[in-house]
């Protein structure tokens, strides 16, 4: 119910050329006169914002302000309000712009301290009810009114229901409230308020949160996880105060004393609390302030922040919170305004700037900031099309509805509370932050950009992948979509830590066995000693053999998150370029960037967030197209160590995407390959760059297969790895090398073999295959050094082997030789003889390969 004060005083004034602001007028006068006496009733604050201005029964959301002049309120209104095109006084010039009509004034002010002022001509039925009511002169500046006329002109006002609709969704309406302390200075804000409970003999209560009671020590106040207030009060004599206020920097300490516990305690004027957890200066916080008085004084004091004024009330609604006394999370929040705060919060995404430039600043300043700087002051906008006429005008484009504009600003401004809880976004992808909204919207003019702004407590800064793509809009309430909420929500749910132990290879082979899939523990040796020496091997050999299977069984027990460390990618037939795994710049919209439907670069952004974590890139069918044409970047960056370019990303762009990318060094990459008249051959660089794992199948292991229960569990082994997968990471970027003399004996003779045929090999698999000779000797378990040995021939020699009979019969000839043991050098190269080698891996393909090349005249590493 709309209630007028009870002194009974209404202002009425006939507006003069000046007042109106008319060219006519030979007066410089600039404000419309009011009477000081109307408004002694309203906040002793000169920065009342908020009023309604009537005419023709319709109302309007106004800003006004008022200046003082001495020690009273002054009796104007003028335009120095932030933004005076929607100010009372440009509103009444822009209505009463007809010479023809006399224009009165009539004003007052809502139980709520909402100033009102109703625009009548002198031609109006508004102006002939008033008329009607009293015969007073209508010439006055003010007027008091009998008790009966006043609530005839109270019920005149009460048939506007657009003003009381208005008053309901704009002010609160709460009876029997009291305002203690309004001020736009923090700092006087906390003098006015202190001395409200100083005045009450009610500041002990303080005493309970001071950190030390000793003299001339300024006082820290803090409640752990809800409030720090550093140095704000001092125990000590008056002289020492004054000793304090007597120096260069001037008077820094209050002289009127606060009496806690019947000690003389003194507040620190300026109170620097000192450095926030991002390195900045803070000032006031005023948020934790009120944090105290609610834990010290309860429901009955509210805070809000009117138009940038703080104020405190004593709130007597039986429905208001109750802070001190309720378990529920938002207990220890600031109120904002004197409503029931068991509402719900809102929920938003947002992305502060283009490619959420401004995060850091954000981070560093704690707030939340918002652009459209062109739109001025977001409060001059009283309803949503209002914005959407202005930002037309800005834009210049008049067919536009600018409906995501429109509402992102309207959200920003009016829709927003304190308690709100805000996730920060970059690009469609990524969240990097989460907060509480703590204010109500503010506008700054001073700043360079982004002027609006909202303080926030951040309580999340880093990298969380959002599995699905999220809003594109700058500002989105998400609330009615529950199942982005729950993700969300479930990114910054408390996670049981891994917790990291060393590396097992033995426990590794049991994970992977309790799949069901038959593999030898030599191979599985193998394959993890190759990714830990370079992070790229090929699984080459005969279709289901179980190439994909180990590649994938080995992800899914080092990943703690299979759906996120894990990429399969089937090459297709038809890749000619590096898009199916990069994606690319699209040309029709510049500043979007398509990413691949592969996933490739997406697991390769995840990898780079995550240092610690191995992520895995298996690229199925790899040779389906030449790989030269897709994989080219790739294979340079293996080697360079080079970004990889990606596109010219523009300056203001909110892709997620980077302009150039380091391939990571925990991502490793698997690619398998099956060689039939489908597939294309590797050449000879390609096969140089990784460690190529051949598999075969023995008829030994066929009958095992056969026997054995076929119910094969590929997910059994999902995480059960993960708490190694940081001690895998380290050991793969480690580099460490061991040879012996032994290795470098067969290296050596290998490499004359290999030469005579153009086959031999460089300083890089020199040096790769001592890195496996190191990793296999710390982490493989069960292999002797000659096992080893043999793996590295069969995985880095042996690959780039092609070509006709004539041409490679005497190298492998001379091979086979190498790879026997003494006394069998010169048998003939027989399947029956690889029961004599040394390097029975080695032999073994030497045989198979000697055979093709008898059979077809032509042979090479890879078998049909």
């Amino acid at each position: 119910m709309i209630r007028l004060y009870k002194e009974y005083a209404i202002g009425v004034k006939k507006l003069s050329e000046a007042d109106l602001g008319w060219e006519t007028s030979s007066s410089s006068q600039t404000h419309i006169g009011l009477s000081e006496q109307v408004f002694t009733f309203l906040p002793n604050s000169p920065d009342q914002r908020d009023g309604i201005l009537i005419y023709n029964r319709s109302c309007s959301s106004v800003e006004c302000a008022f200046s003082k002049i001495g020690k009273k309120r002054s009796t104007k209104v003028d335009t120095t309000t932030t933004t005076p095109i929607k100010s009372v006084v440009k509103q009444i010039r822009n209505i009463a712009s007809d010479s023809n009509l006399e224009w009165y004034l009539v004003w007052f002010a809502l139980d709520n301290q909402v100033p009102i002022f109703w625009l009548i001509n002198s031609l109006s039925d508004d102006f002939a009810a008033l008329k009607d009511i009293t015969s007073l002169d209508f010439s006055m500046k003010v007027f008091k009114c009998s008790t009966d006329d006043y609530f005839k002109i109270l019920s005149l006002i009460r048939s506007i229901s657009k003003l009381e609709t208005l008053i309901s969704q704009k002010f609160d309406n709460l009876e029997d409230n009291l305002l203690i302390a309004v001020s736009n200075e923090h700092r006087t804000f906390v003098h006015l308020v202190l001395d409200y409970f100083r005045a009450k003999h009610d500041l002990d209560v303080l005493y309970d949160f001071f950190n030390t009671v000793d003299n001339d020590v300024p006082i820290k106040v803090y409640k752990e996880g809800e409030f720090s207030l550093l140095n704000m009060f001092i125990f000590a004599s008056i002289d020492e105060i004054n000793k304090r206020n007597s120096t260069k920097q001037g008077r820094r300490w209050y002289t009127d004393s606060f009496p806690i516990k019947n000690r003389e305690c003194y507040l620190y004027v300026d109170w620097y609390p000192g450095k926030n957890k991002n390195g900045g200066n803070e000032q006031l916080m005023i948020p934790d302030f009120v944090n105290l008085i609610h834990e010290c004084y309860g429901n009955k004091y509210s805070y809000r922040n009117s138009q940038g004024a703080h104020e405190l009330w004593l709130v007597n609604s039986p429905n208001t919170f109750d802070l001190r006394s309720t378990s529920d999370s938002k207990s220890h929040l600031p109120v904002n305004t004197i409503e029931n705060l068991t509402a719900t919060p809102s929920i938003w995404v947002y992305s502060p700037g283009e490619g959420a430039r401004k995060w850091q600043e954000c981070l560093d300043e704690s707030v939340m900031l918002i652009g459209w700087d062109e739109m001025g002051d977001f409060r001059n906008y009283k309803k949503r099309q209002d914005i959407v006429e202005r930002l037309r005008e800005v834009y210049g484009n008049t067919e536009n509805a600018y409906t995501n504009d429109s509402l992102a600003i309207w959200q920003f401004c009016q829709q927003m509370r304190p308690g709100d809880i805000v996730y920060v976004k970059r690009g469609l992808t990524l969240i990097v932050g989460r907060g509480i909204v703590r204010s109500e919207y503010a506008y700054n003019d001073k700043r360079y950009e982004y002027k609006n702004s909202r303080a926030v407590e951040w309580t999340h800064s880093g990298e969380w992948e959002y599995p699905k793509k999220l809003p594109m809009k700058t500002l989105t309430r998400i609330n009615d979509y529950k199942e982005m909420v729950e993700r969300l929500e479930g990114l910054f749910d408390p996670e049981e830590k891994v917790e990291q132990i060393q590396f097992s290879m033995t426990s590794l082979v049991d994970c992977i066995a309790k799949t069901g899939l038959l593999y030898e523990d030599k191979l599985i040796q193998r394959y993890v000693c190759s990714l830990m020496t370079k992070p790229f091997v090929i699984l080459s050999g005969l279709a289901g053999s179980g190439k994909t299977q180990l590649a994938l069984a080995f992800a899914r027990a080092m990943s703690e998150n299979v759906d996120q460390q894990l990429c399969v990618v089937p090459v297709g037939a038809d890749w000619t370029n590096r898009e199916p795994l990069l994606g690319y710049p699209n040309a029709l919209k510049p500043g979007e960037y398509m990413l691949p439907e592969s996933g490739g670069l997406q697991i390769m952004m995840r990898a780079l967030r995550n240092p610690n974590k191995p992520y895995f890139l298996v690229l199925d069918e790899m040779n389906l197209s030449y790989v030269e044409r897709y994989f080219a970047d790739f294979l340079s960056a293996l080697e360079s160590h080079q970004e990889i370019p990606l596109w010219e990303k523009p300056d203001e762009c909110d892709s997620e995407v980077p302009a150039k990318i380091t391939l990571p060094h925990n991502l490793f990459i698997i690619g398998t390959i099956n060689v039939d008249e489908t597939t294309y051959m590797f050449s000879p660089k390609v096969l140089d760059r990784a460690n190529v794992i051949e598999f075969k199948i023995s008829g030994k292991e066929m009958e095992k297969f056969l026997k054995q229960d076929m119910n094969v569990d590929v997910y059994a082994a999902n995480g059960l790895c993960a708490n190694m997968a940081q001690d895998f990471v380290e050991k793969s970027t480690r580099k460490e090398t061991d040879s012996s003399e032994l290795a470098q004996k067969t290296l050596i003779e290998f490499f004359k073999v290999l030469k005579k045929v153009n086959a031999e090999f460089g300083y890089r698999s020199a040096t790769e295959i001592y890195r496996f000779i190191a990793n296999a000797k710390s982490c493989a378990k069960g292999l002797t050094e000659n096992e080893i040995l043999d793996a590295s021939i069969v995985q880095k020699l042996l690959p780039k082997l092609h070509g006709s009979r004539k041409k490679l019969e005497p190298a492998l000839k001379a091979l086979w030789s190498l790879c026997m043991e003494n006394g069998h050098t010169e048998e003939a190269i027989t399947r029956d003889k690889v029961e004599y080698a040394k390097f029975p891996e080695a032999a073994d393909k030497i045989q198979r390969m000697m055979q093709t090349a008898l059979d077809n005249g032509f042979t090479s590493f890879a078998e049909a």
